[in-house]
């Protein structure tokens, strides 16, 4: 009896220990989007999915997930997911402690409990669902992005039904052009972006308008409070506005997930301070399958020069995805850049000569 102990001490105890946990292929407010991600691991990945619900700032979201596996697996099945064309997923571990809600192509869940799924690599044998047809992949209504410009010529509005609350869902931003032109800038790849941040712009008479959505898998963001100006490793969005038109000052201004703001001004090539604070609102929201930014900067709070009718500015806009510790920016421009000032994003706006 003792060396059957010592046996199945050394070979089997460590599996029975292994800390379990899940992938995670995307979270929907919706459980017919849902219904539409589970046909498509199951045809494709040969994966009995399941929706597992989760509370997230107030809202309920179905998570997607994998049947209980040992984390090896999981990025085993991860790496075949992103050959697949799932993007964004990830492993979430402990999963197996917890109730799974089985989603029925009905819409409907039934509660299971971590005894009644079959583990990871019994799935693969088991039949597929008896509705064989070919699933379409889950896709949002995407707008029409803008080809990166030499200049960007913001659009003008003469009024505004803006509530800067975070939500990118009021009518004077549809028809606006849509720029997803960021680069990872940190670490300084330059590559393409895993996650699509779609920027909008126009001003009034009164200021600046910027608006992003970011899709980026729900469960990963990074959302943490602090005082302003205060520098903490979260999910950002934030733009830097050269006013001068000349490259010889300008002003910066950042968004935290979760409402938190951070200014200052910035001076060649890239001397950036805190040591000032404007008038401006800017505002956060989560949304279903990322979050979501909006700012109003009024032209009064910063030092502009006259121009009698079109008025030179440059721009960068930048995103910090905090969990994959990384910074995109328009234009890449990483730190190692000796330029900065020099280098950002042409843009034009006609008729702004404001009062201070």
């Amino acid at each position: 009896m003792k060396i059957r102990f010592l046996i199945w001490l050394v070979f089997f105890a460590p599996v029975a220990h292994a800390q379990l946990g899940s992938v995670v292929f995307g979270s929907y407010t919706q459980a017919r989007y849902a219904d539409e991600a589970i046909r498509r691991i199951g045809e494709q990945l040969d994966i009995r999915a399941t929706t597992l619900r989760t509370e997230v700032a107030g809202n309920t979201y179905l998570r997607v997930v994998s049947p209980p596996m040992a984390e090896t697996a999981g990025r085993s099945l991860i790496r075949r997911a992103m050959q697949e064309g799932f993007k964004g997923t990830w492993f979430l571990a402990e999963v197996a402690s917890k109730v799974h809600i089985v989603q029925t192509l009905g819409g409907r869940g039934t509660a299971t409990s971590p005894a009644q799924t079959k583990p990871a690599k019994q799935a693969a044998s088991e039949p597929k669902p008896t509705d064989v047809s070919r699933p379409s992949k889950v896709r949002l209504i995407e707008p029409e992005l803008t080809n990166r410009p030499d200049k960007v010529i913001v659009p003008v509005s003469k009024s505004s039904d803006i509530r800067i609350d975070g939500r990118v869902d009021e009518s004077t931003w549809l028809g606006l052009p849509v720029y997803d032109n960021m680069l990872v800038s940190d670490p300084d790849t330059l590559a393409k972006p895993e996650f699509a941040t779609h920027t909008r712009f126009f001003y009034t008479d009164k200021g600046l308008y910027v608006s992003a959505i970011m899709k980026q898998p729900v469960d990963s963001l990074v959302q943490r409070l602090s005082n302003r100006d205060e520098e903490v490793n979260r999910d950002s969005f934030g733009i830097a506005l050269d006013t001068s038109g000349e490259g010889l000052y300008g002003y910066w201004f950042e968004l935290g997930l979760g409402g938190s703001k951070a200014d200052g001004k910035v001076a060649p090539e890239r001397s950036i301070t805190r040591q000032w604070d404007g008038a401006w609102t800017g505002e956060t929201a989560i949304t279903e399958d990322g979050w979501s930014a909006e700012l109003f900067i009024p032209w009064a709070i910063m030092s502009m020069p006259n121009h009698p009718q079109e008025r030179p500015l440059t721009f960068w806009v930048q995103r910090k995805v905090a969990h994959a510790n990384e910074q995109y920016g328009w234009p890449a421009l990483p730190r190692s850049s000796a330029r900065f000032m020099s280098a950002l994003q042409p843009m034009e706006v006609s008729g702004v000569n404001p009062r201070q």
